[in-house]
């Protein structure tokens, strides 16, 4: 790309640094191109999910959901990967009960005996991997598990080999945060001297203390349309809804409500506050939500399939964190797939299609005018979606369709972490969205910022070159003027990278930060660093304008430094963010902090709000 307006510059003067500046101008049009594209590629992310629905009467096989997925697409849009769908709903909403046998636990039991043994023998490499794979069985079933006194023995073993690996490493801080987890599972268990060495019995009793001390959490639970159901709190019968549970520990607890006898209900990773929450199950929504696969529907009969698929439809869209759900049902009159596209944001059906079906098939010839039905230029259809009254709460009332209580985004379940990790923070959370969508915005705002503070830099290299040959002539000399004028256009273009540059990589860091406890010690010690360069610039602007000598002509010689302190300035700001981040993180109460990356058409939103 050619870079015109540089006509004021001499050969002798501006020939050595054109390719220079020329570079950092570059990067400049880059950053600004990139800033430009950066919504457009946070949106195409999962911008659309394909949900099926049926009643009792017709077979999941039937529907072309992969078909439909595959041709009907919204223009632009990229599905959301099966997956990635059910990661995401069951962080915000909620998962299938785990299904466990004798088999299991005592697969688990070998499992920590042998990262037991592996901790004995000081071979911490493998003992890693070993309670990797404990942590991972021990999730997935862990609802099921402390239902009982030998599964809750058994997870909470398994956790003792998880602490006693992070005290092996050196981790202490880990060791009592991992034991203050898996207490809020199985917190009325005691940890038998055959469970586990006195020093792990001794982080536990730490970690019990702490809970003791906190203020307590009511919960008043109901369930609609149906009440009289059991509740499962941490695996344990707490009552039937509606139903109101006090001295409660605050914090993370896996939720069931159980409707019918001997059918374990949907998991609800919540999270309690100290003192009153409300919460309303939605058991009709319940019964018909499947995640064991593809995130689908599933009802017992044709009419409620007609009366309740469109805003069941919308409560995934939501949960998911997707623009459009294609849901596809069955026209069984026709003997044709119905497609309905539903506008999440909205609460719209935006458009509907029905496609023949040729043994399975979609009609080829059909697909057309489905897709311009489905567009987003289709016209004559924009119908809102009522909503049930099961799904209507209170003020300060939490639906377990939208889960409010769920883990934030980076919070792990009882047991959590890469093992073998340097540190198991790094580790928590989904693999879908909210994470997802902070990490993946956190790291375009760091290598934007990144690129701005580099050219930046750059940029001053060259201003401080072009000062010194301005400083070499007189101020009658014939090259002066283009001289000046050179250093002006290196200094404008040292301001211009590195001012947004660092700004948006200080936007990055709560982003990309993992949540910890506390504030750590190299945290403090980037803080330094940033407070350092802040004083620095600091200095820096203070001697902007003060006499450093004389010129070559005799005149008074005066520094020009404004331009290094705002650069050390900015390039310091995000070193001080790092403690600012974790400090704010350690104050502010954790079930109230909240930060959410909102993408919508166009634009990209951060919103931070919590209580201090």
């Amino acid at each position: 790309m050619a870079i015109s307006g540089w006509s004021g510059v001499s050969r002798r003067a501006g020939g050595d640094v054109r390719a220079a500046r020329g570079g950092t101008w570059g990067v400049l049009v880059a950053l600004v191109a990139t800033l430009g594209a950066a919504p457009a590629a946070a949106q195409s992310e999962g911008a659309f999910l394909v949900v099926g629905a049926r009643h009792a009467g017709t077979s999941e096989a039937a529907l072309p959901v992969e078909a439909v997925e595959a041709a009907l697409g919204p223009e632009g849009a990229a599905p959301l990967t099966p997956d990635t769908a059910r990661a995401r709903f069951v962080a915000a909403h909620s998962g299938e009960p785990a299904v466990i046998t004798p088999r299991d636990v005592a697969a688990l039991e070998r499992c920590y005996h042998d990262a037991g043994l592996s901790l004995a023998r000081g071979r911490l490499a493998a003992a890693g991997e070993q309670v990797q794979r404990c942590i991972d069985r021990a999730n997935e079933l862990r609802e099921t598990l402390v239902r009982d006194a030998a599964g809750a023995e058994s997870f909470l073993r398994a956790c003792a080999v998880q602490v006693q690996f992070f005290l092996s490493s050196g981790r202490g801080d880990d060791a009592l945060h991992q034991a203050t987890e898996c207490r809020l599972v199985a917190s009325d268990l005691p940890l038998s001297a055959r469970a586990a060495p006195p020093e792990v019995r001794a982080i536990f009793d730490a970690a019990d203390h702490a809970l003791a001390a906190l203020e307590p959490a009511t919960i008043e639970l109901r369930s609609q349309p149906q009440s009289g159901c059991a509740v499962w709190l941490r695996g344990q019968n707490v009552g039937v809804t509606p139903a109101v549970v006090p001295g409660l520990l605050p914090g993370r607890a896996d939720l069931q409500v159980e409707c019918a006898a001997g059918q374990a209900g949907r998991v609800h990773r919540v999270n309690f506050r100290a003192g009153r929450n409300l919460i309303t199950i939605d058991t009709r929504f319940e019964a018909a939500v499947q995640t064991n696969g593809r995130v689908r529907l599933a009802y017992a009969s044709a009419r409620e399939l007609a009366a309740h698929r469109l805003e069941d439809a919308l409560t995934i869209g939501r949960a998911v964190g997707v623009a459009d759900v294609l849901l596809v049902s069955l026209d069984e009159e026709r003997a044709a797939a119905l497609v309905e596209r539903v506008d999440v944001a909205r609460g719209v059906v935006r458009g509907r299609a029905s496609i023949g079906l040729r043994s399975g098939t979609l009609a080829a010839g059909e697909l057309a005018a489905a897709r311009r039905a489905l567009s987003d230029t289709a016209s004559g259809v924009s119908t809102p979606i009522a909503r049930s009254a099961a799904d209507a709460t209170g003020p300060g009332e939490t639906s377990a369709r939208v889960d409010a209580t769920a883990p934030r985004s980076g919070e792990g379940g009882a047991l959590g972490g890469d093992a073998s990790a340097p540190s198991p923070d790094e580790a928590r959370g989904d693999d879908g969205a909210p994470r997802g969508a902070r990490l993946g915005v956190g790291v375009v705002l760091a290598a934007l910022g990144a690129s701005g503070l580099v050219g930046g830099w750059a940029s001053f290299g060259v201003s401080r070159g072009e000062l010194a040959r301005l400083r070499s002539v007189s101020s009658d000399d014939a090259d002066f003027a283009a001289r000046a004028a050179a250093f002006d256009e290196a200094t404008t273009l040292t301001y211009a990278l590195g001012v947004p540059g660092g700004a948006l990589l200080t936007a990055a860091v709560p982003l990309l930060l993992p949540e910890r406890e506390g504030v750590p010690w190299w945290s403090w010690g980037l803080g330094g660093l940033g407070v350092a360069g802040v004083a620095v610039g600091g200095w820096a602007l203070a001697q902007e304008g003060t006499v450093d000598g004389t010129n070559a002509d005799g005149s008074l010689r005066l520094r020009r430094t404004a331009s290094l302190g705002v650069t050390l300035g900015m390039s310091a700001l995000p070193l001080l963010a790092v403690p600012l981040t974790h400090a704010i993180r350690a104050l502010t109460d954790d079930d109230a902090a909240q930060a959410e990356v909102a993408v919508a058409s166009g634009s990209v939103a951060l919103r931070v709000g919590g209580a201090w």
